[in-house]
């Protein structure tokens, strides 16, 4: 009444027990009356969310984006892929302009003007004014 099934193909005898290999690389363990297989459709994969915009970091000079797990993998399914990714953003120079026209202080026959910077150095971008290195 109870012989062998089609997938108890291989014995191998370890640790003083028998175990059976069946497909996928499965053990089936087996004692005198009790046999084990995987159940069919029970593996099932990690499946993730589509990826998120991506998003500056805090510091401004890493862009991230994320996914979530959707489901985890069971018996034995494919493990979760990465769930951040992280990029570098460009070196950002200062800007620089220059101020209004103004009268000068010193003389009342000119006005002045004066460079500003409009906007700081990022992410190890060079700080000083092109016109003036």
């Amino acid at each position: 009444m109870f012989g062998h099934s089609a997938w108890d193909t291989t014995v191998k005898y370890s640790e003083g027990r028998s175990s059976k290999r069946i497909s996928k690389g499965y053990k089936a363990e087996v004692d005198e009356s009790i046999q084990r297989r995987p159940k069919a459709g029970s593996m099932t994969d990690c499946q993730v969310s589509e990826w998120s915009a991506w998003e500056v970091s805090n510091d401004g000079c890493i862009e991230i984006r994320t996914r979530n797990v959707v489901s985890e993998p069971t018996c034995g399914g494919k493990e979760c892929p990465i769930l951040v990714e992280e990029r570098p953003v460009g070196a950002q120079d200062s800007v620089w302009g220059w101020s209004e026209w103004a009268a000068d202080p010193n003389d009342p026959c000119f006005e002045i003007r004066k460079r500003i910077m409009i906007s700081p150095a990022t992410c190890g971008g060079n700080p000083n004014d092109p016109l003036l290195s």
